[in-house]
């Protein structure tokens, strides 16, 4: 018998997601989730195991009565908020992490919700990604070279955003760098990409479970801001189905393999240069019914086949 904990907080309709209203899936695909895992003989379900109420105890994480020390796997899917591996839900987690399975384990987690972390890590396994920067607000005359180095056109991203939001593009003007980033001064550490070259519609998302490929999708023109992909509302959404080919297939598995995530999305440009970069690892990938019908696999039969594998393989540094 495989005792599961769940925290899987849901929302009724596409509605912006935040810490207070943290849940990803909408409503249909998390009861038809938790219907299938409650009909399993196999698996006994303790449901709504808010981990972020909890306390660390003696290093273990209770939540009222409840200790999570006596789970064989913790599955959890929701919002957290931005602050990385400082925050007290990510304590948490890794203390639960530390006695039984946890999906998504929260090492892999933090480094797939990290830009910087998960871009360099699949850099250095050999992933094309475009070039990046880390540096601190006194770094910045030295970024001058870099932006020049990079054909003078950079991305500053949000090291922790999501749904696009924050992304600003500087093309040519040394200046403009210089002064965004002094406006960004009390962020301390700026991210910064050098922007691939590419036809924003040949952009690809694709979602992945336990070693499988959900689906791909683009994104309706609602949601393409000129040279990127937007959703200020943050609710997610307006995805149309597309195919990606097999080399696009093999990134976003191998993306998976390399990070450690066992619920993941990649998201994919095609360059100018003909080659396919790796723009962003999706710790939250959009999981709708409407999609989910039309999917490659079965995404409930396919959680089912994750939460019964024996193991957890180590989180990612190499293939």
């Amino acid at each position: 018998m495989l005792t599961l904990g769940l925290w899987l907080p849901s929302r009724k309709e596409l509605s912006s997601v935040s810490e207070n209203a943290p849940g990803y899936l909408l409503q249909e695909v998390q009861e038809r989730l938790v219907d299938r895992l409650k009909k399993d003989s196999e698996i006994k379900l303790f449901e709504e195991l808010d981990f972020r109420r909890a306390i660390i105890k003696n290093g273990s994480a209770y939540l009222d009565d409840f200790c999570f020390d006596d789970l064989d796997i913790f599955f959890w899917l929701g919002e957290l908020g931005r602050e990385g591996r400082n925050s007290f839900p990510m304590e948490v987690l890794r203390a639960i992490a530390s006695k039984v399975r946890v999906v998504n384990n929260p090492l892999a987690f933090e480094i797939g919700l990290d830009k910087f972390k998960s871009l360099e890590l699949l850099r250095r396994n050999g992933v094309a990604v475009p070039s990046i920067a880390l540096l601190s607000h006194g770094g910045v005359n030295q970024m001058k070279k870099v932006f020049r180095d990079w054909n003078s056109d950079v991305v500053i991203k949000p090291r922790m955003g999501s749904y696009g939001i924050g992304i600003v593009r500087i093309r040519e003007d040394e200046q403009l760098l210089v002064d965004t980033l002094d406006y960004a001064s009390h962020n301390n550490i700026h991210y910064i990409e050098q922007f691939i070259p590419n036809d924003i519609s040949e952009w690809i998302g694709i979602n992945v479970i336990n070693g499988s490929v959900i689906y791909g999708y683009g994104k309706e023109g609602s949601q393409i801001k000129g040279w990127k992909i937007s959703d200020r509302e943050k609710k997610g959404g307006h995805m149309l189905l597309k195919e990606p080919n097999r080399q696009q297939r093999d990134i976003a598995l191998r993306v998976g393999r390399i990070v450690g995530l066992d619920l993941y999305g990649v998201d994919i440009i095609k360059g100018h240069d003909g080659r396919y970069y790796v723009v962003d690892v999706n710790t939250f990938p959009g999981l709708y019914p409407e999609l989910l019908e039309k999917a490659e696999c079965n995404f409930y039969e396919e959680v089912v086949r994750l939460l019964k594998q024996d193991s957890n393989s180590d989180t990612g540094n190499s293939e």
